[in-house]
């Protein structure tokens, strides 16, 4: 049992863990940072519990309640290890994600010079939405589900692309093209 009693050092590491995940997590993911807050006071209780019945049950005492036994550093380790681990993960997630936001801004960018020094070419440039379904009053892109593609709709329309819509009927064995719809950007 004493073994049990000399955890909580790593009860209080995880509960440090967890409550600094709670701030960091807070603005983006609500319900796992609360979640997080929540195992954090709990480890903080579990080892103030495990703390004060070590000490009743005289598995150490006050003079050398700081010393961490054996079995408390191999619980330490392995809790320090897992947050390492986790905060690495993190890491290199938030890494891949930067690295994959700029190379989209990138190619972004080149479809936008491809499609200018197409214009200047000489060529029409126009993109067209095939909306399947009838009596449609207008097309516009949805920016509050997807605002990088309306901006970069815009932008291309700036910059001379046509801008087309058209409702089509669509049943089991074809789709027919309709007549063309207002654009609002």
């Amino acid at each position: 049992m004493s073994v049990l009693y000399c955890q909580s050092p790593a009860l209080f590491w995880c509960a440090l863990a967890l409550i600094v995940c709670f701030f960091v997590r807070r603005g983006a993911h609500r319900v796992r940072a609360v979640l997080d807050l929540v195992l954090g006071l709990l480890c903080v209780v579990g080892g103030v519990a495990l703390y004060y019945l070590g000490m009743y049950n005289d598995a150490f005492t006050i003079r050398d309640f700081w010393q961490i036994r054996t079995a408390g550093w191999i619980g330490l380790a392995a809790v320090v290890l897992v947050t390492a681990w986790q905060v690495i993960k993190a890491t290199r997630r938030r890494v891949s994600a930067r690295r994959s936001a700029r190379q989209a801004e990138r190619d972004e960018q080149a479809r936008r010079q491809e499609l200018e020094e197409a214009r200047r070419a000489g060529y029409r440039t126009a993109v067209c939405f095939v909306i399947q379904m009838e009596n449609v009053s207008w097309f516009e892109p949805n920016d509050r589900t997807h605002p990088a593609f309306g901006a970069a709709l815009r932008y291309a329309a700036e910059a001379g692309v046509e801008v087309l819509a058209m409702e089509c009927r669509v049943t089991p064995e074809e789709l027919l093209p309709g007549r063309p719809v207002p654009v609002r950007l």
